[in-house]
């Protein structure tokens, strides 16, 4: 999936654990927020999810490995 407004989408944020997804992610899409870290620490997750409200998500989408 391509991310951002060339396919009607909008990328709110990135994320994956690994430091050099991040720095790809960085290089390809510069501007678009990413955050790097694991998903299970609290600290993250309520990072993540005070940038949204309640009901301005229309979807979530992850891929390998988060669906393994």
């Amino acid at each position: 999936m391509r991310m951002g407004p060339t396919n009607g989408t909008i990328t709110n944020i990135a994320h994956s654990f690994n430091k050099n997804v991040a720095l790809t992610h960085e290089h390809n899409f510069a501007g678009t927020p990413f955050m790097q870290g694991d998903l299970s620490s609290e600290v993250i997750m309520d990072d993540i999810c005070s940038r949204f409200e309640k009901s301005s998500l229309g979807i979530v989408v992850g891929g390998p490995p988060c669906q393994g």
